[in-house]
């Protein structure tokens, strides 16, 4: 799989003659198309998950990419029960603040207020699917049973089960200006986007080896059409829909 806008450049050397002596000006014309694609779209939505902590409401997100975290897209947490949230029933934006300069998501609520009991206690009676909180972690019971001397006991014959990675994020991304790598599985369903875009942003150059006002026009028409797709996608998400077949449009 493709992540890197170097892995781009065979697919438009033949459009462009001369743009092989010419890479810097290609790498930065695609990193510009990638950031307008981007900032249009919001189409780099990449998923986040990390534990719930007893009495925090304020969560650092890290991106893991040379990106800038636009805004949360939308944020599921299970209230201190199984991991397995509904993707389709998220928090609402009004519950939640986020500060895109500390890339800090802060909760109105208490994310783990859902959670039954407080702590595990030795010698306690537990039904199946009880939940308990040790340390800043919570768990599930996998089974009835009466508290050991330790939790640690309890733990390892298999009693409990670690649920605490509760809180879920799907962040709207924009890569940064000297940014050279992105997710490989945006790359890979919207590279003929930055492709096309990247062409028409070169062609229309004056005086240019790959000079080709009327292709660029071409390649433009082409690039707003992907935008327009993923656009449209994005307000189809997690929508039942019939599928969409898409046609090329030859000129």
């Amino acid at each position: 799989m493709i992540s890197r806008y170097e892995e781009l450049y065979s697919h438009m050397d033949i459009d462009l003659p001369g743009i092989v002596f010419a890479r810097p000006l290609l790498l930065q014309t695609l990193q510009t198309i990638g950031r307008d694609f981007c900032q249009w779209t919001e189409a780099w939505r990449q998923r986040i998950s990390m534990n719930i902590i007893t009495d925090q409401r304020a969560y650092v997100l890290n991106a893991a990419y040379d990106a800038d975290i636009i805004r949360p897209w939308k944020v599921w947490d299970n209230g201190g029960g199984t991991a397995e949230v509904e993707e389709t029933d998220p928090v609402s934006t009004g519950l939640y603040d986020f500060d895109p300069a500390n890339k800090t998501l802060t909760f109105k609520y208490d994310p783990e207020a859902g959670t039954a009991g407080t702590a595990w206690v030795t010698g306690t009676v537990y039904a199946i699917g009880d939940e308990r909180t040790n340390g800043n972690k919570t768990y599930e019971a996998l089974s009835a049973h009466t508290a050991a001397a330790t939790f640690a006991e309890d733990f390892v014959n298999g009693k409990w089960e670690d649920i605490t990675d509760g809180l879920i994020v799907k962040v709207v991304l924009v890569p940064r200006l000297n940014c050279t790598e992105l997710a490989s599985w945006f790359m890979e369903k919207w590279a003929e986007a930055l492709i096309n875009g990247a062409k028409a942003s070169l062609m229309i150059q004056p005086k240019k080896t790959w000079s080709d006002p009327d292709r660029a026009r071409l390649f433009a028409f082409e690039y707003d059409r992907y935008k327009a797709l993923a656009i449209r996608e994005k307000t189809t998400e997690h929508k039942q829909q019939n599928m969409m077949v898409q046609s090329r449009r030859w000129a």
